[in-house]
């Protein structure tokens, strides 16, 4: 090894030195918000997922015969672009001391330190899990306050409201509160549906990943459809709120709809991508068959 070389690899291996000490110094600043903040409510299903999905690919790496040629470090692209990124987002993030751009620039961080120490076939396998772990960054506050939360909660109270009526029960909806009768049933952020939302479309991911990994058409459908499925999923179990409301009191609409209401919602998601998915693969392979001479 020249001294060119060895200059390069020592610049290096301070670069990862450096880049280690400050993820790990900011992640428990990163933890306290996934605590404290209700629509980080769904990190801890990613970051049990993503564990889940890297250990099974780094197992088949380790059983794959060995290929000299691609198990070689990745290059140094990811490494110096992941490097400049992270160090202005730390800056930004150093000044306006945002959540939003420190799990942003611990991100980029990440990405660089797997694309400087993996060899190039094992990043491959795993650079689909960088793209799930963009769930574990914060959405900005400015933008749930007053833009996401708020359509998502008169989208959700008009519908239901509109469900409601259809089945003969007096309901109307003013603005985010759906009045049932004689009481009202408030959207509040937490039934906005955002995080359902978000956590539904990071299940169609992993099922089209596991199910369809080389159907990206099927894959691209799944992603697309979380958000109508998520909006219809949450507008049902706001409707059955509403009817437990209209027929029984308010307690017994309040504890379904902060209660066991939410495993219904995360096990009607799953059951429908993964039935989405199988649907659409046997349209797929229809249609292959049909142009097969």
């Amino acid at each position: 090894m020249n001294s060119h070389s060895l200059e390069w690899f020592a610049g290096r291996c301070l670069w990862m030195i450096a880049g280690i000490g400050v993820v790990a110094g900011a992640l428990p600043r990163l933890f306290h918000e996934w605590e404290n903040n209700p629509d980080c409510g769904h990190v801890w299903l990613v970051l049990a997922v993503l564990v889940f999905l890297v250990g099974r690919d780094l197992r088949e790496y380790a059983r794959s015969p060995a290929d000299t040629s691609r198990r070689t470090s990745s290059g140094n692209a990811w490494f110096y672009l992941a490097c400049v990124v992270a160090t202005a987002l730390f800056w930004v993030d150093w000044r306006l001391r945002d959540s939003f751009f420190l799990a942003q620039a611990l991100w980029w961080a990440s990405l660089g330190l797997a694309g400087g120490l993996m060899p190039a076939e094992l990043f491959g396998r795993i650079r689909f899990h960088f793209v799930l772990a963009l769930f574990l960054i914060p959405f900005p506050r400015i933008l749930t306050t007053q833009y996401l939360h708020l359509t998502l909660q008169e989208t959700a109270a008009s519908s239901t409201a509109g469900l409601l009526a259809i089945w003969d029960i007096p309901a109307r909806s003013i603005g985010t509160v759906i009045a049932v009768g004689p009481s009202g049933l408030n959207v509040d952020e937490v039934c906005s549906g955002l995080r359902f939302m978000t956590i539904l479309v990071f299940m169609s991911l992993v099922v089209g990943r596991l199910l369809a990994r080389r159907a990206v058409a099927v894959r691209l459908a799944l992603a697309v459809s979380a958000v109508p499925v998520a909006i219809a999923v949450n507008c049902l179990r706001l409707w059955i709120a509403g009817y437990l409301l209209y027929r029984y009191d308010m307690h017994m609409a309040d504890r379904f709809l902060h209660g066991w209401s939410v495993l219904i919602v995360y096990a009607a998601g799953v059951a429908a991508f993964s039935g989405l998915t199988l649907a659409l693969q046997r349209v797929r392979m229809l249609g292959d068959e049909e142009e097969a001479p």
